[in-house]
């Protein structure tokens, strides 16, 4: 009976294992399409992927998927490690968060101006930039809503997301479990 269930046990880890490998695979494959064909590149920010996935409470699945938007709405693999750091902390370690958060931000940067709703996307995720701005420069909210439809906001959006991600660092343990990721700022 013991020489059973440690076969089955065997059988569920390798199972495992081989379906990890498979997802790798797969991630692997997606990137290389959106790297322009360079699996060399594809493999790197896989390998960058999984390291914050151990370092994060976030699971290898919600970054990579996060990646694939900021990517998908125009993001460099140059700066998508960067962005989607920060992002993280902002979500502080809550994958919706970060999922909603990721998806305004890359479709107010891909647009060039941050519209009411992508705001508002932001806002319910827990992360106000204007907010973030007027506390930053003195300047009302009623300014910032008329740079804002003069769409030229979104200049300054990537900026202000950094400062937040580094102040919710900076709050260590009192602001939750999730402010302990790491912050590597570019």
């Amino acid at each position: 009976d013991m020489a059973r269930k440690g076969a089955e046990v065997g059988k569920q880890v390798f199972t495992t294992g081989v379906d990890y490998n498979r997802q790798m695979e797969t991630y692997v494959t997606n990137f290389t399409t959106m790297l322009d064909g360079s699996a060399a590149a594809a493999e790197k920010l896989t390998a960058d992927l999984e390291d914050m996935a151990a370092s994060t409470p976030f699971a290898m699945a919600d970054l990579a998927d996060a990646t694939q938007v900021l990517m998908q709405f125009g993001q460099d693999s140059e700066t998508v490690m960067g962005t989607l750091e920060s992002l993280g902390d902002i979500a502080m370690g809550d994958k919706n968060k970060l999922q909603s958060l990721t998806l305004a931000f890359a479709q107010a940067s891909s647009s060039g101006k941050l519209m009411g709703q992508d705001l508002m996307q932001m806002i319910n995720a827990g992360f106000n930039p204007l907010q973030t701005i007027v506390d930053k420069t003195g300047a009302s909210m009623a300014d910032l809503k008329e740079f804002m439809s003069n769409g030229k906001a979104s200049a300054v959006l990537k900026k202000q997301m950094q400062e937040a991600a580094k102040e919710v660092a900076r709050m260590g343990d009192e602001a939750s479990v999730g402010a302990k990721l790491l912050v590597k700022m570019a």
